[in-house]
């Protein structure tokens, strides 16, 4: 109760009223997919088997909120295992962690916490395929009064969001209604190729839909489909099939969210509501990124971030800490240190080197190098934060000068919300070197 109370100040802080007739949800989702992950691995593509089944039981309160459809989420339980190969793990979303916003926001379904941000392994966990918001996008295009057998054709956004997709290129499915009453039986079929991450896939879905007449609302769902996905520049391609259960029953009113209910003010998407949050407790690190970063590497040695923007690998991060605890925090120093470091890459600095005083007496250095590598002109922002007690931690930024401008200020949230932990054991030292040069390999 603390939890839902402490919600609801933080939402009654925000932004006016929701306009129509909400209503609330007991909802029971579950979704299941095995087959192979394709990694390419020296030039060859490897095949690993995996698993996955996740299981969320929930309240959904609905409502709109500038015409947006919204709702409140408490999650009893979200609780995924995973197998690869021969290697199992549990993942759930934790007490303290179970108030969730969602809204749909230019035929996206977006998830996130009114109190704070998510993990990326948090949103991996939530925004799956057949999310009620979903369907309601995809009923939304459907007829105002259906006969018997009667086919329409869904629009590509909403089947992205259906499927949980960046977008969908080219598609044939077609939903055609099987039943009347006295629930309104649909049945949603075809393929169609579409993209995530910057990665095509292909998906073949067959599904049925239950659909309560009056309200127009889904009842329940299930959906099964093939997919074959590229591998891309965070991810893994996929061989796979899948199957999700949605089943959705009405309440007369809202239990578990009755403290935050009538919902007068609401928390709307913000860059500040959808930054997430990454934690790395072998070398007691922690920092806040929007979504368009993802984390491919992350352990005692090193954290390496990619920057995907429209399917695009755009920069990516490397970040490790300085091993040695008596390493000068000056710009001398460093513009010597990185200068040797990227040897006959280094063109010249693009901006006078600087000094900045961040948040809770941290500081930082800020340095940006202009060079080539393999001939393409690139720029390299270095960041050298350091904790009020001394300890230092190295954040290189990565990218071809001709994105520059797609970048912008990417880095600025990550370095900002930087924070160490009470000191603990550099495994490694410092290889400055070593990633001076790294740039991100475009498709």
């Amino acid at each position: 109760m603390r939890v839902l109370l402490a919600g609801f100040l933080v939402l009654a802080a925000v932004m006016p009223l929701w306009a129509f007739q909400p209503t609330s949800w007991e909802v029971h989702y579950r979704f299941e997919a095995q087959g192979h992950l394709v990694l390419a691995t020296e030039g060859q593509l490897e095949r690993i088997p995996f698993q996955v089944k996740n299981e969320q039981s929930y309240e959904q309160y609905s409502f709109h909120w500038h015409t947006r459809p919204s709702s409140l989420c408490f999650y009893e339980q979200c609780r995924a295992n995973l197998t690869i190969a021969k290697s199992s793990q549990q993942l759930s979303l934790p007490g303290p962690r179970r108030l969730v916003c969602v809204q749909t926001v230019q035929g996206q379904v977006v998830h996130y916490r009114p109190e704070g941000p998510l993990t990326r392994q948090e949103l991996d966990l939530l925004h799956l395929p057949g999310h009620p918001h979903a369907w309601s996008l995809l009923l939304e295009q459907a007829p105002r009064s259906w006969k018997l057998h009667q086919k329409w054709t869904p629009k590509g956004e909403a089947l992205a969001a259906l499927l949980a997709l960046d977008a969908v290129g080219q598609w044939q499915v077609s939903c055609q209604a099987e039943k009347l009453s006295p629930q309104l039986k649909l049945v949603l079929q075809g393929t169609l190729e579409g993209a995530i991450l910057g990665v095509e896939t292909q998906i073949e879905l067959k599904g049925t839909v239950l659909v309560d007449p009056e309200t127009q609302e889904v009842v329940e769902a299930e959906l099964r489909f093939q997919e074959k996905r590229s591998v891309g520049h965070v991810g893994p391609g996929l061989d796979a099939q899948a199957r999700l259960h949605l089943q959705r029953r009405p309440l007369q009113r809202p239990r578990r969210l009755a403290a935050l209910v009538p919902p007068k003010q609401f928390v709307s998407p913000s860059p500040y509501t959808l930054r997430l949050e990454h934690r790395e407790p072998s070398w007691g690190i922690s920092f806040q990124h929007d979504r368009r970063w993802h984390v491919v590497q992350s352990d005692a040695k090193q954290i390496v971030l990619r920057l995907i923007d429209r399917g695009e690998l755009v920069a990516q991060c490397n970040i490790r800490p300085v091993a040695d605890p008596q390493a000068k925090f000056s710009l001398g120093h460093w513009k010597s240190a990185i200068s040797s470091a990227l040897k006959e890459h280094f063109g010249q600095w693009v901006e006078p080197p600087r000094r900045v005083k961040l948040r809770e007496n941290y500081e930082a250095l800020h340095l940006v190098a202009q060079g080539q590598v393999q001939g393409l002109p690139i720029l390299w922002h270095y960041w050298i934060v350091r904790h009020p007690q001394g300890r230092q931690v190295l954040v290189l930024f990565t990218l071809e000068e001709k994105l520059s401008e797609r970048f912008g200020n990417a880095d600025r949230l990550l370095v900002y919300t930087l924070r160490l932990l009470p000191a603990q054991p550099v495994p490694e030292p410092d290889q400055t070197a070593s990633d001076a040069t790294d740039t991100p390999t475009r498709r």
